[in-house]
Formats: structure tokens, C-alpha cells, sequence
């Protein structure tokens, strides 16, 4: 089967990227019943060492400079589209869409279609501040209730420890677990929770 050729957008973080790298290759496995080398796309993974922008962000001319360098690359090489696994650099989305050449797949914007097929109304979002802050997700879920903790501390503490290596999925769903009983959501209507730490990447970026 002829693959398109995927250019990633890495680095934020370096597991997230091996994450998708690594969902890549197990869906070729499963749907196309790749297992040779050959069977495999053609991937281009550039991880990114942008400045943090977990918090809020002072130097988005930095970034942008750098997610300049990563497009050019990818013009070079011909990629067919361009994915990144990280949700807080969506906020630089409508940047990359100016700036390229190539199609960009955002995962928030896949996300956020993939739950508008739910016929859902409420989502709760654990992310970073500037994903939190910067209504990342509240621009393509316009009609739908989104629920963000009070309390960030826990969540960013969560975070940076993932970002040393240190955080598990065990503590994510003690937070959970926590956050639903103390506001009784299993009773107030919500019928789905959309849980995104940056690090973790627990949901899955379509790939076309």
C-alpha cells in the first residue's frame, strides 16, 4: 500500500511524540497489516526544542521561529501533511496554517469533531495553563459546556512531573477519581470526560 509521507512536529513533550509514533506504527499493523519494513509510511519526526509554553507564553516569537524552521524542513522533504502531538501548540495553529504550504492536522480541531459525533453536551478539559487559558478547545466546541478544575496546582504539578519522567497514569485517574466525586458528576449529567495533559496524550490524533 502507498502511504502519504507524515511530517511530526515533536518535542513537545519527546514522549508524546514517541506515543504517536509509536500509535503510527501499531495502526499500519492492525488495519493494513503491515510487518515488513517496506509496509511501513514514510515519517519525518523533527522534535522541536521550543521554548516552554506550558505557561504563559512571553516568548511566541521565539516559537514562532522556530515552528517556521520545522515548516521549511518539511517543505524540503515533501511531506503530504504535517501532524503534531501536542495540544498546547494548537494555540499556535492559525500561525502554522498561515505560514505552510502543507495541510496541518491540529489534534484539538480532530478531537473536537471527534466528540461533536458523540451527540455529547459536556466535556471536563484538564490541560496546561496556556491550553486552559487560552480556550484552545472553546473554539471548536462553541455549543458544548466545557467544565476546567478551579484548582490547577494539582494538574501542572502532574505535569511538570511527567515532563521528568516521574508522573503516571495511576496518579492521572487518582485525579479523576477525585475531581468526579467531589462534584458529584456521575450524577450531574455529564456523560463524558475529556482529560488532556499535554504529556500524557491519552487521546488518539486521527491520522488520514
Amino acid at each position: 500500500m502507498k502511504f502519504k509521507k507524515i511530517g511530526i512536529i515533536g518535542g513537545m513533550g519527546p514522549e508524546s511524540t514517541a506515543l504517536l509514533y509509536k500509535h503510527i506504527i501499531e495502526l499500519c499493523q492492525t488495519k493494513f497489516n503491515s510487518f515488513h519494513d517496506g509496509d511501513f509510511p514514510e515519517i519525518i519526526i523533527y522534535n522541536l526544542p521550543i521554548p516552554d509554553i506550558t505557561k504563559p507564553i512571553t516568548r511566541d516569537q521565539e516559537v514562532k521561529k522556530q515552528l517556521h524552521k520545522a515548516l521549511s524542513l518539511f517543505q524540503f522533504a515533501h511531506v503530504d501533511f504535517i501532524a503534531f502531538p501536542c495540544n498546547t501548540l494548537s494555540y499556535f495553529v492559525d500561525y502554522l496554517k498561515s505560514k505552510s504550504q502543507i495541510p496541518i492536522i491540529d489534534i484539538v480541531e480532530e478531537t473536537a469533531r471527534y466528540i461533536k459525533s458523540l451527540n455529547i453536551d459536556c466535556v471536563v478539559l484538564f490541560g496546561t495553563e496556556t491550553t486552559i487559558r487560552k480556550n484552545v478547545y472553546a473554539r471548536y466546541l462553541k455549543n458544548m459546556k466545557i467544565r476546567k478544575p478551579k484548582d490547577q496546582r494539582e494538574i501542572i504539578n502532574l505535569i511538570y512531573r511527567v515532563m521528568k519522567g516521574k508522573g503516571t497514569s495511576r496518579e492521572l485517574n487518582t485525579l479523576i477519581g477525585e475531581y468526579t466525586k467531589k462534584n458529584h458528576l456521575l450524577f450531574s449529567g455529564v456523560r463524558i470526560f475529556l482529560f488532556y495533559l499535554k504529556r500524557l496524550n491519552l487521546n488518539m490524533l486521527l491520522i488520514h
